[in-house]
């Protein structure tokens, strides 16, 4: 029997790589969609001298390639563009690293948010948006960050003024002994976990110091600590972690803790297709509704009035609720389960949860299981979720509605 040998053919003519892609496949549209972008910005930021830059249409275009891939590895972006077609046809044969497309990410985030804008104006432009009903939800995901490089504030004070001090004297890593600690102020006053921690904080960093030999590195290492500090005053939380400050811990559905982020996503019912993202540090979702319609009008253009808005009861609050009315849009959000009486509760004790109150669009009140009405008094500021709060009146008492 005779096969088809083709290992040792030559091509009398080279090959167009576009070819070997299927004439209807995606990236010609990821192509001519980034072609179209305006890139005049970074054209300035990289004139003049030096090594030439990848170009940011480039970038954008297997970055995007990679999105719709569901391919979020940098290393495993980098692979493709040196073995899959599709990916060496939009990167116009160039081959950037794996740390190339990491950082052109985490610096260009906002040309990342611009290009999901247009995505989201294109797919409106094209009629797959209708806008008619949108649904929103939150996603906890783990952050890459181990809870054993979590430090507590006065700990982390403490590392911060040693690392500070050592790093300028160049020590090296067996030099770190208990006396040298002794005259960090707020060492004594540690515990021997937490001293144990400082320890072994403060050798992992002089170790990296001393094998890089670069004042690079003592700057990356006082930043961290600046950083890790600054989330303290920026938020009142316990414990902060060395790797991934801004993460926090939350109950997973497992029911245990872990640090990860609270994700946002705001969906079009038309076809599914994503209309607005968010990532925040929030444990719960009832903030974030709000930030989500914005977001998605920002991205969209205002939504008509009676526009459905789904949501599960984690965002039901009588903040929520107000803000969905005063844009005159139709929310359909459950109510928090009724409270269950316990051998300990009388019924008075459940009787006063919030969804029992019913509220009054056209007179903006909300009206109790007595049938009396709490009217609107003032907006509050809640320090502790960084959010406004209606305060309500009844019978001359403040009932804090959240």
């Amino acid at each position: 029997m005779a096969f088809i040998e083709s290992k040792n053919q030559f091509w009398t003519l080279p090959p167009d790589i576009r070819d070997l892609i299927p004439s209807d496949h995606i990236c010609y549209l990821v192509e001519s969609f980034v072609d179209e972008m305006d890139f005049s910005e970074f054209e300035i930021r990289y004139d003049g001298s030096g090594h030439p830059a990848y170009h940011p249409c480039i970038m954008c275009k297997i970055l995007l390639q990679s999105m719709l891939d569901r391919v979020r590895s940098s290393r495993a972006i980098a692979r493709s563009v040196r073995e899959n077609v599709v990916y060496i046809y939009l990167a116009e044969n160039p081959q950037p690293d794996f740390r190339t497309i990491s950082d052109f990410r985490k610096e260009n985030k906002k040309l990342i948010t611009e290009l999901f804008k247009n995505t989201v104006k294109a797919a409106k432009d094209l009629g797959v948006i209708g806008l008619e009903q949108l649904s929103t939800d939150g996603s906890m995901v783990k952050a890459s960050a181990s809870k054993n490089n979590v430090v507590l504030e006065e700990v982390l004070r403490v590392i911060g003024e040693y690392v500070k001090n050592e790093l300028k004297k160049s020590i090296e890593i067996d030099k770190v002994e208990d006396e040298h600690f002794g005259n960090c102020r707020g060492y004594d006053q540690l515990n021997e976990s937490e001293k144990h921690k400082v320890k072994a904080v403060v050798a992992k960093y002089i170790k990296q110091v001393n094998k890089d030999k670069s004042d690079t590195r003592k700057k990356e290492i006082e930043d961290i600590i600046k950083e890790a500090v600054d989330e303290f005053e920026k938020d009142s939380i316990e414990k902060v972690s060395l790797t991934d400050h801004e993460s926090r811990f939350m109950k997973n559905k497992k029911g245990t803790f872990d640090l990860t982020y609270n994700t946002q996503i705001t969906v079009d019912h038309k076809l599914g297709i994503i209309v607005a993202n968010e990532i925040c540090q929030d444990r719960t979702d009832t903030y974030q509704l709000k930030s989500q319609i914005e977001l998605v009008e920002g991205n969209c253009g205002l939504l008509k009035e009676g526009t459905k808005i789904c949501a599960d009861n984690g965002c039901y609050s009588g903040n929520n609720i107000h803000f969905l009315n005063q844009k005159k849009l139709d929310p359909y959000i459950p109510e928090h389960e009724e409270a269950t009486k316990t051998s300990t509760e009388s019924v008075d004790d459940i009787r006063f949860v919030t969804s029992n109150f019913k509220y009054n669009e056209e007179n903006d009140e909300f009206i109790c299981p007595e049938n009396q009405k709490l009217k609107f008094v003032y907006e509050g500021y809640d320090k502790e979720r960084k959010n406004t709060d209606f305060t309500k009146v009844l019978n001359a008492e403040n009932v804090s509605l959240v």
